[in-house]
């Protein structure tokens, strides 16, 4: 934690530096007046110059913006833990985001906003987002991922936030850090080429489920190129268990001990050899791998990146259920 908490502290002096700062929501782009457009599923969005003020209405997309240097007036949250995330408070500084836990038409009218972020709310049909664009101008997620039932990958959309907050140079920045991370750590173990990681989101023993992918941890697997068992269906039934018995096992959510019941699972080699890594979304680590913005993989990275390690060369991982 302390040499994410060096990094963002540099960052954070760098931007003070060149006169950025923390904002609601600006822009250092030569092109700040420059109308830009948004294809999504229910069309296209215009937003005609850098916004002022921005709420954030997808699940996860607080944690593009914050990335990026703009605090949004109002952000979906569904995760109480992600507020006080290292990278969350390093980047608020002293400024405040107003958490809510639903759409309350009125609440987002009263704050005003000149740009609505709903890239990744499976939730938002054409109604809603009709009377959200009658707001502000609304982005909401490609067709293409709606209809594969699959997260927007975390580049693209920290592509599409950084352009509709006229951020394309810390965007770029961004990604090429993350991209830069990720290259560092196949460096640093080769031997992760070609191996597999299961991940498992259960409700509980005897209930276990594959999340789409990019979905609930997904994304940091995705990205480091592992591939994920999976079958066409969520959910895994008792006979199908064998599915997790990968090189490696990141469980979302349930502990060793919630688990413990399930003899089925807990008689996978993958188990019983201590490869498996259990995730508490309530803790740091969690909230990032759920949230998976671009600070967020650069946090969780460093910590489950060796502990993969681990697992492939035989060795037991650690406990980092209260990371």
């Amino acid at each position: 934690m302390g040499d994410f908490r060096r990094r963002a502290a540099i960052s954070l002096m760098a931007a003070a530096v060149l006169g950025l700062g923390m904002t609601t929501a600006c822009s250092n782009s030569d092109s700040a007046s420059d109308e830009r457009t948004f294809d999504h599923e229910y069309g296209t969005t215009t937003v005609p110059s850098a916004p002022e003020h921005v709420v954030t209405l997808g699940y996860i997309d607080v944690d593009f913006a914050l990335s990026l240097g703009v605090v949004p007036d109002l952000a979906l949250s569904w995760v109480p833990a992600y507020e006080e995330a290292p990278w969350v408070t390093e980047q608020l500084g002293d400024q405040e985001i107003t958490y809510v836990d639903d759409i309350d038409f009125d609440q987002i009218k009263e704050s005003k906003p000149d740009l609505i972020l709903a890239i990744n709310n499976f939730d938002i049909d054409q109604s809603t987002y009709d009377e959200l664009s009658e707001i502000a101008p609304t982005i909401v997620q490609e067709k293409k991922y709606r209809d594969s039932v699959t997260k927007t990958p975390w580049n693209e959309q920290l592509d599409i936030t950084a352009r509709a907050l006229y951020r394309d140079e810390e965007g770029q920045k961004l990604a090429d850090e993350v991209n830069a991370k990720f290259d560092e750590i196949h460096q640093e173990y080769p031997e992760f080429a070609g191996k597999t990681v299961a991940v498992d989101d259960p409700e509980g023993p005897g209930a276990h489920a594959v999340p789409e992918k990019g979905f609930n941890g997904r994304e940091l697997i995705d990205a480091l190129g592992f591939e994920v068992p999976e079958q066409e269906q969520r959910e895994i039934s008792q006979d199908d268990i064998s599915l997790f018995d990968a090189d490696a096992l990141v469980v979302i959510n349930q502990s060793a001990e919630d688990l413990r019941a399930d003899r089925d699972f807990a008689g996978l080699g993958v188990v019983r050899e201590g490869r498996t890594l259990y995730i508490n979304v309530d803790t740091d680590l969690g909230v990032a791998m759920v949230y998976s913005g671009p600070l967020a993989l650069l946090y969780s990275a460093d910590i489950i990146a060796p502990e993969l390690h681990k697992a492939f060369s035989g060795d037991a991982v650690a406990d980092v259920w209260g990371t």
